[in-house]
């Protein structure tokens, strides 16, 4: 899944409020309930340039 830097950031601010925010199609709920706890838990350990994609993976 390829999210942008923004969603990310919008989505664990949802998160973090207990508030689901719009699912992208193709992705089960639960699944992006996890995903949105794993940014929650990066946040919080590696600050915000945790959630950046690599410059090599920009391809």
């Amino acid at each position: 899944m390829f999210c942008s830097y923004k969603f990310k950031l919008k989505c664990v601010e949802l998160y973090r409020q207990s508030i689901l925010t719009d699912i992208p199609k193709g992705i089960k709920t639960d699944n992006f309930k996890k995903t949105m706890g794993k940014w929650s838990r990066i946040l919080e350990k590696v600050v915000v340039d945790g959630l950046k994609h690599l410059n090599q993976s920009k391809q």
